[in-house]
C-alpha cells in the first residue's frame, strides 16, 4: 500500500468503510502481507484521516478475518490463500447480482442513473482517475439503494474496493467495458428485466474478481 493515499472524499459512503476497503484490497493484492503490523498512527498519517476511523476499519477486518488486533497496538495481517479471496469476491458478485434484481423488480426509476451515466460518458476521455472512482461509486449505490433492502446495502459497502477501480483505471479495455457493461445495464432494469439485470452484474462482478486473482497469482509466482 503506497504512503500518502489519500482517500477519495465520497459523501455516499462512511469514512470508516472507504478506509476497511482501501486496507482490505491491499491486503488481497499482496501489498499488505502475512504478518505485517498495521500501526494505528502510520495508517492515519498515509490514508489521511483520524485514528478512529481507522480502528473502526481494523475491527471490520478483523470480523473477515483479515486481521488481528492487538491491545492498543493496531493489528497484524493474517494469512490469506487464493481460496479466500475468490470466496471474498463471490459473495460480492452474489448480493450485487441480487441487488440489480431486485432494483428492477422494484421499477426502480432509472432518471437519475441514466443522467449521471450519460453526463459522465460527455467527458470523452477526459476524466480524471478520481471522477470515474466517484462516479461508478455512485453508479452502483443507486442501484443499491434501489434494492430497498438496507442490509444489503451495507453489506456491499464494506466489500467495496475502491483502490481497485482506481487501479484498473488505466486499462483501455475495462474502461470501455465498464461504461458499455453500465448502459445496458440501466437499460434491463428500466424494462424490469430483473433476471437479465442480475446476470449483467454478476459478469461485472466476476471481471473485477478475476482481476485481482490474476494479480494474486502473479504475486506467488514472483515469490516462488
Amino acid at each position: 500500500m503506497k504512503s500518502n493515499q489519500n482517500i477519495p472524499s465520497l459523501q455516499i459512503v462512511s469514512i470508516r468503510h472507504q478506509v476497511a476497503s482501501t486496507l482490505r484490497e491491499a491486503i488481497l493484492r499482496g501489498e499488505l502481507k502475512s504478518g505485517e503490523e498495521l500501526s494505528l498512527t502510520s495508517l492515519s498519517e498515509q490514508l489521511g484521516v483520524s485514528r478512529t476511523p481507522i480502528r473502526e476499519a481494523l475491527q471490520m477486518l478483523e470480523g473477515e478475518k483479515l486481521v488481528t488486533l492487538r491491545m492498543h497496538r493496531g493489528a497484524i495481517v493474517n494469512s490469506i490463500d487464493e481460496r479466500y479471496i475468490r470466496n471474498h469476491y463471490e459473495m460480492q458478485i452474489f448480493i450485487e447480482g441480487a441487488a440489480a434484481y431486485l432494483a428492477a423488480s422494484n421499477g426502480m426509476d432509472v432518471t437519475q442513473l441514466k443522467r449521471l451515466h450519460e453526463d459522465f460518458l460527455k467527458k470523452g476521455d477526459s476524466f480524471t482517475k478520481e471522477e470515474y472512482v466517484i462516479y461508478n461509486r455512485q453508479f452502483h449505490s443507486m442501484i443499491w439503494n434501489a434494492s430497498e433492502n438496507q442490509t444489503m446495502v451495507e453489506y456491499l459497502e464494506g466489500l467495496w474496493s475502491e483502490g481497485l477501480i482506481s487501479r484498473l483505471f488505466p486499462t483501455l479495455d475495462y474502461k470501455k467495458q465498464s461504461l458499455a457493461g453500465h448502459g445496458e445495464l440501466i437499460k434491463f432494469i428500466e424494462e424490469g428485466n430483473s433476471e437479465e439485470a442480475r446476470r449483467l452484474m454478476e459478469k461485472h462482478a466476476t471481471r473485477t474478481m478475476n482481476n485481482i486473482l490474476n494479480n494474486y497469482r502473479n504475486m506467488i509466482n514472483k515469490t516462488t
